[in-house]
């Protein structure tokens, strides 16, 4: 920096004036130097303030595609994820599409024409159902029908409601609270898979969905320990409400986010309630309406709120840190290996990281994010049944969700562990209306590991 006594000397010592004068125009140079750090660290919270303010503004999520910015699929960042996705060795048959926003609009967007995807196609998005649940949580909260310290036991009357005389670990279950399923701090585990019933993975119906988990010991409630298969919250969602899962959130979500019926899909057990650890097919678009929506801390429009400000605030904390994962996880969640050391927390069925992304996550790495510092919200599906491998199209998804966060990545950063590219098995099993070829997909696959090891936190 110039000095500025220096800079202002020609100027005094033209003027003929007084010692005394000069004394104070010294004094007012050096005082004026002196504030510089003050007036440049002023200007750098007018500039955060700026930003702050300018990722405040919300948009109308009713419509059913967002608007495109001046510079959409024209922009430094659009040329970085076209570049990733197409320079990848086996790119072609892992990513079906992604679309980026930033303050609600269109700057990047992408389908698979390998894959026949577009704008319309649904994809299974398999656990990010976890984060949709939550947004019903949310707003059943925010309307008093749920509490999140309430028991199972207190929302089936225990002992007197009749399902507990089928249930062979009520002692332990009914005193789960709505928390710590929200959370994965239950202490409780998923069940034996040994034999497969695809519509039912998790329990038939309520007396099969609460003697499915098995506690693992009160040494570990309060520890992050996640639920794959578990379908009690669908069960709350259907007792305190009325509705199903999906006919609660097409009352209280679909609508609000420009989704119209017909253009998604929610399956279910044969009960007929609707799966909430799986089971949404949805498009790009839908999965970053959810993402712009916590973006918008629960606005749905500028004069709407579908969900409170607090819920979301609740949602993006770091409730519980996430340690103990095996290598895939690593790989897909974070794009490295267990050295690298965990940076991975669980919030109200959100993953929550260190670097300021806030995510769902589905099995095959799909992701829908949103990060509030950079005013963006994105979503990526990936295909589960990739050449690659699942633990492969991790390492790209995160790989575009760094770029889409404002951070350049090294290979170096990115390891697979051959030995682990595939997962144990995938804990998703498909809709009730998955196409004949998907299912055998998927039995193929399930069948060729251990079932015993499935529930890896997709």
């Amino acid at each position: 920096l110039v000095d500025p006594c220096e800079a202002h000397q020609p100027l005094i010592s033209h003027f003929d004036t007084t010692h005394k004068i000069s004394k104070m125009a010294a004094y007012v140079c050096v005082r004026g130097a002196m504030m510089i750090p003050t007036l440049l660290l002023l200007l750098h919270v007018i500039s955060a303030a700026k930003a702050q303010q300018s990722c405040s503004s919300t948009v109308d999520l009713s419509p059913t595609y967002f608007d495109e910015a001046d510079d959409y699929n024209a922009n430094q960042d659009s040329a970085k994820l076209l570049d990733l996705v197409q320079s990848d060795a086996t790119g072609n048959d892992k990513v079906y599409s992604y679309v980026v926003l930033e303050n609600g609009q269109k700057i990047a967007e992408y389908y698979n024409e390998f894959l026949n995807a577009t704008v319309d196609t649904t994809h299974d998005v398999y656990s990010i159902t976890k984060s949709w649940t939550g947004l019903l949580f949310g707003i059943m909260l925010d309307q008093g029908h749920i509490s999140l310290d309430q028991k199972v036991g207190d929302i089936w009357s225990y002992p007197d409601h009749e399902v507990w005389s089928s249930v062979d670990n009520d002692p332990e279950v009914k005193d789960i609270t709505v928390d710590q399923l929200l959370t994965m701090t239950s202490g409780f585990d998923d069940g034996s898979l040994d034999e497969i019933d695809f519509a039912n993975v998790g329990g038939a119906d309520l007396a099969g969905v609460l003697n499915y988990v098995v506690h693992t010991g009160q040494q570990n409630e309060g520890k992050f320990n996640y639920l794959g298969f578990a379908n009690i919250l669908g069960y709350i969602v259907q007792e305190v409400t009325g509705k199903t899962p999906v006919e609660y959130a097409q009352e209280h979500i679909f609508p609000f986010l420009g989704m119209e019926e017909g253009t998604y899909d929610w399956a279910s057990n044969t009960d007929q309630a609707s799966y909430t650890r799986n089971g949404l097919s949805l498009t790009a678009t839908h999965m970053t309406k959810w993402a712009q929506l916590y973006l918008q801390n629960g606005q749905a429009s500028p004069s709407s709120e579908m969900v409170s400000k607090e819920w979301i605030d609740t949602s993006k904390a770091k409730s519980v840190q996430v340690t103990d994962i095996n290598t895939y996880v690593y790989q897909a969640m974070l794009g490295g290996t267990p050295d690298n050391g965990s940076d991975l927390f669980y919030g109200k069925m959100l993953w929550n990281f260190v670097d300021g992304k806030h995510c769902g996550f589905g099995a095959g790495g799909s992701f829908m994010c949103f990060w509030p510092e950079k005013c963006r919200a994105a979503a990526i599906q990936m295909n589960l049944f990739s050449e690659a491998g699942t633990a492969s199209n991790g390492i790209l998804a995160h790989k575009f969700l760094s770029l889409v966060g404002g951070k350049d990545f090294s290979e170096a950063d990115y390891t697979i562990d051959a030995s682990s590219n595939e997962p144990a098995a995938e804990e998703d099993a498909p809709t009730s209306g998955a196409k004949d070829d998907k299912n055998g997909h998927i039995r193929t696959g399930l069948m060729a590991f251990s079932i015993a090891t499935t529930a890896l936190f997709l």
